[in-house]
């Protein structure tokens, strides 16, 4: 061969080779593409909410997708990768969970009804090993994104039941402007938050808890302490909870906050699904998506020569 020949076959190795390097981190492809149920099999939960189907079509539609928001937050927060939650009719919540193995497991971990508390903040921190718990009851919790962590008194001041809702508003007060939720609370619920509220300090925080993870923690404003004061009334139709919120961040806090009111969820089926292609299908494909790159690499080179060569690297 001439040595422009010589030149371009190894311009053509070195590309392939290239090629083979650039895939190598991704290599095995089971570690990086997530399969899912079809794939690679799993498990499949059927969930009934109780009581929905009695409600009217607006109501039983916002309360379905609540849990289905509930349910995929709870996903996201044990990393479950490529899981399907979608309503299934009027009162029911398919879930598909690719690789898990145990319904019970599965069942215990996604179906379990929503526990909402709120809890006296002692202390937070970037790191968790600043935190020093001084009674065995406190707990050290995660903050929703990780970012932070609380120190927690062990027993709820209050749970969740006791909110009827949670509305995103926008602030009328030039002096604090922005979004904030309105809370709307039973009369048992309004009173048992002014005992709070009066027995906390002003600039003192109460942790949003929900399975466990803080999603909040808002210090006790003067104004609310004042509501307190003058009774549960009060505290019933004026208390909100203010920050620099997103409308993302709100609306997702606020979702938190009435998934106190969510109702429990009856499981109706849990079944194993095997995968409906067989591992060596899988292999084969794979294989074959392999070979195609390469030989349409190698083609682009041996026909288009030099700028083949560049179409290649691009």
């Amino acid at each position: 061969m001439k040595r422009n020949d010589w030149m371009r076959f190894g311009a053509t190795m070195a590309a392939l080779f290239a090629a083979i390097g650039l895939l190598y981190p991704f290599w095995p492809l089971s570690d990086v593409v997530k399969l899912g149920l079809d794939l690679q099999g799993g498990v499949r939960l059927v969930l009934q909410a109780e009581g929905v189907a009695e409600m009217e079509e607006a109501q039983r539609r916002d309360v379905v997708d609540r849990i289905v928001t509930i349910l995929q937050q709870r996903v996201d927060q044990y990393g479950l990768a490529n899981v399907e939650i979608r309503p299934l009719g009027q009162d029911r919540i398919e879930v598909k969970i690719p690789g898990a193995q145990d319904p019970e497991e599965a069942r215990q971990l996604i179906g379990r009804t929503a526990l909402l508390e709120f809890r006296k903040v002692i202390d937070s921190a970037e790191n968790p090993d600043d935190l020093v718990r001084t009674e065995p009851t406190q707990e050290i919790l995660a903050s929703h994104d990780g970012s932070r962590y609380y120190l927690v008194e062990g027993e709820p001041l209050v749970t969740g039941d006791v909110l009827d809702n949670a509305q995103v508003r926008t602030s009328t007060d030039p002096r604090n402007p922005g979004l904030y939720i309105a809370l709307e609370f039973n009369r048992q619920g309004a009173e048992r938050f002014a005992q709070v509220l009066r027995r906390l300090q002003v600039g003192e925080q109460l942790a949003i808890i929900l399975d466990g993870v803080v999603y909040s923690a808002p210090a006790v404003s003067e104004s609310a302490k004042e509501a307190a004061q003058r009774g549960w009334r009060e505290v019933q139709s004026s208390l909100t909870i203010t920050g620099r919120f997103s409308f993302n961040e709100a609306k997702q806090l606020a979702t938190v906050l009435k998934s106190g009111k969510l109702p429990p969820l009856e499981q109706l089926r849990a079944d194993n699904v095997g995968p409906l292609l067989g591992s060596d299908s899988i292999r084969r494909g794979t294989m074959a998506i392999l070979i195609s790159f390469f030989l349409v690499l190698l083609y682009m080179v041996l026909y288009y020569r030099w700028m083949g060569l560049v179409a290649d690297a691009a």
